[in-house]
């Protein structure tokens, strides 16, 4: 199956620029904004200081699997204890990404 890739424009940092994603990635991304209450301008931004790649697309793919990895680590801990799951929370998993490299 080959992936489809879209390509959007974004504010990362002041500057508008274009990013190609697997479909996939670009849903992964708008649900992580609306579990952090957060603008994609500003997610992007933040990964954009962090990352150490040429390729903000890698980044950005990186990050959606840190984040969701993350998401299931917590998910199953408090499932194991009986309580209710609540997303990583964006701080959590920045600073994950900011060690990898």
């Amino acid at each position: 199956m080959k992936p489809e890739y879209f390509t959007e424009n974004i504010w990362i940092s002041g500057k508008r620029t274009g990013l190609r994603l697997e479909k996939d990635y670009w849903v992964s991304r708008k649900q992580i904004c609306a579990l952090e209450r957060t603008a994609m301008g500003q997610l992007c931004s933040e990964l954009d200081q962090l990352r150490e790649t040429e390729s903000r697309a890698s980044s950005v793919r990186v990050f959606a699997l840190l984040f969701f990895r993350e998401a299931a680590k917590m998910a199953a801990r408090k499932k194991n204890k009986g309580q209710e799951f609540i997303a990583p929370g964006l701080n959590r998993v920045l600073r994950e990404y900011s060690k990898i490299g």
